[in-house]
């Protein structure tokens, strides 16, 4: 029933969502390791991002070392 698109509703939400919804009696890392065992790896079954908000001084940090490292390539570091 989790993995499928018609039966869980909750199917694009966070793992701890999905068992909160359905009252399952056990932790994120279970449904996890369940999930990959008993499909396909569990990568077409859950497919959520979510999405972190960066503080002010974070977002100017990387932009800045965007800025001083835009012409670098991956062998110059």
């Amino acid at each position: 029933m989790l993995v499928s698109p018609t039966r869980n509703l909750v199917r694009n939400q966070a793992y701890e969502a999905q068992i909160k919804y359905y009252y399952l009696p056990i932790k994120k890392r279970t449904l996890q390791f369940q999930l990959k065992k008993n499909t396909k790896k569990g990568q077409y079954y859950k497919i959520v991002c979510v999405a972190k908000k960066i503080s002010p001084i974070n977002k100017k940090k990387q932009v800045d070392y965007g800025k001083e490292h835009k012409d670098k390539d991956i062998f110059d570091f």
